[in-house]
């Protein structure tokens, strides 16, 4: 990933336009009941108006252990890894970068009515990004990559969920990169940019 111009915009994207406006993921971190309720219904708790407020307590862009086994609550990470070259014949500027979700919830919260809260915010990502047609500034859709029951601490479990997808990186065609550079004639295309996205077109 070229200069990781991108890693702002993707992550921004993710947060701020799919986590931070999905109300059922907003609420699944936000809400607990008072003592330990394993029928407490996070779902039916009011909208809440200003989901910022979760940033940086519940939504993190950084790995980030849990806190004291005393905080029965649970947050998520959002990271981004990978940028492996989309293939190694030449350094085409395309690269493989995956999205790490992390949701970790204390062990007294898991429980929630009818359900488990790791497993419905597992739910609302998928439906958000698994080969959906998103406004991330990559060249395909996300593609569902895997996931796996990790121990966070004695006290925290969750999973990790993985997306991957490929982002134009190239910055040899022209003096900025390509997916920055805007055409200002149809006819007058760099035939260096033509090469390269038929090579991307010609894999699938």
């Amino acid at each position: 990933m070229a200069y990781f111009e991108e890693c702002d915009a993707i992550l921004n994207n993710i947060i701020g336009e799919k986590i931070l406006r999905n109300q059922n993921i907003c609420k699944l971190l936000y809400y607990y009941p008072e003592c330990t309720d394993y029928s407490y219904d996070p779902l039916s708790q009011p909208d809440i108006k200003d989901t910022s407020v979760l940033l940086m307590e519940h939504v993190f862009p950084m790995p980030k252990l849990p806190d004291l086994e005393t905080e029965q609550k649970g947050y998520m990470t959002v990271t981004i890894s990978g940028g492996d070259k989309y293939s190694y014949d030449s350094n085409d500027g395309y690269r493989r970068i995956n999205i790490i979700f992390d949701i970790i919830v204390h062990l007294k919260s898991w429980m929630i009515k009818d359900s488990y809260r790791v497993y419905k915010i597992a739910e609302e990502i998928d439906k958000m990004l698994n080969y959906q047609q998103t406004d991330l500034p990559i060249i395909n859709r996300p593609i569902y990559y895997g996931f796996k029951s990790r121990d966070y601490s004695n006290y925290f479990y969750g999973l990790q969920l993985v997306y991957q997808f490929v982002v134009n990186s190239n910055i040899e065609c022209a003096p900025i990169p390509q997916n920055l550079n805007i055409k200002k004639n149809e006819d007058e295309d760099c035939e260096c940019n033509s090469m390269c996205f038929s090579k991307i077109l010609n894999r699938r």
